[in-house]
């Protein structure tokens, strides 16, 4: 058995946070992570059963969940997970703003091979935001990107669960599957323009999230 952290959406809370237990598959080929995304989505179907689950990633077993993924949307015509990497400052001030142009793998992989420094913002087309609440930067340049992908991004409305079969919450905090959680509730209350136009407005959408110990009932 393993944990997976996995993010619900409702028209009343932009995301619950849950910790699942599913069937985990030891192994990195990309069978043993489709079968680990299966038996994710088996266990979420005993849970939820009335509920949609999507999962975002490169793994996903819906073309949707695929073109989703941060390796694969993009914002500009740059891809998410590069932008992101290219807005990181650090505590010398070093920014490395030349990875927006380079392929997902290879702006992660820079970055990881650098030698560890504290990231005290991120700064993208000339702005800067803040780090904290940790993931807002990220959710805030993923649901950027939603919203200028409607055709695609407009399926998530559909969606109650969203799951990333390669996040693991105990090592990271930014995940594509909570960015879309977030737009879920945005698109299913109206107010994606609202919050997407003021990322002061955006900030509050953290404010009132659930963490873990749901029942059923608390998310109907």
């Amino acid at each position: 058995m393993a944990e997976k952290l996995i993010f619900i959406s409702t028209k009343t809370n932009p995301f619950y946070e849950k910790i699942i237990n599913y069937d985990f598959v030891p192994g990195n080929s990309l069978s043993q992570r489709k079968k680990n995304v299966t038996n994710l989505n088996n266990a979420l179907s005993k849970l939820f059963p009335d509920l949609k689950t999507l999962e975002i990633s490169t793994k996903s077993d819906n073309e949707i969940g695929r073109l989703l993924s941060a390796f694969n949307l993009k914002l500009d015509g740059n891809y998410i997970e590069s932008i992101f990497q290219s807005s990181k400052v650090f505590e010398d001030g070093s920014q490395h703003s030349f990875l927006i142009n380079k392929r997902p793998i290879e702006a992660k992989r820079f970055i990881n091979s650098l030698t560890r420094k504290e990231i005290v913002g991120f700064r993208f087309n000339g702005v800067d935001y803040p780090i904290n609440p940790k993931s807002l930067f990220y959710d805030y340049l993923f649901v950027t990107a939603l919203r200028n992908n409607p055709e695609l991004s407009s399926n998530l409305k559909n969606y109650d669960i969203f799951t990333d079969i390669e996040f693991n919450y105990k090592k990271s905090v930014n995940c594509q599957a909570r960015a879309c959680a977030i737009y879920s509730y945005l698109l299913k209350t109206g107010n994606v323009d609202k919050y997407v136009d003021d990322i002061c407005l955006f900030k509050t959408l953290y404010d009132g999230v659930h963490s873990d110990l749901i029942s059923l009932f608390d998310i109907k």
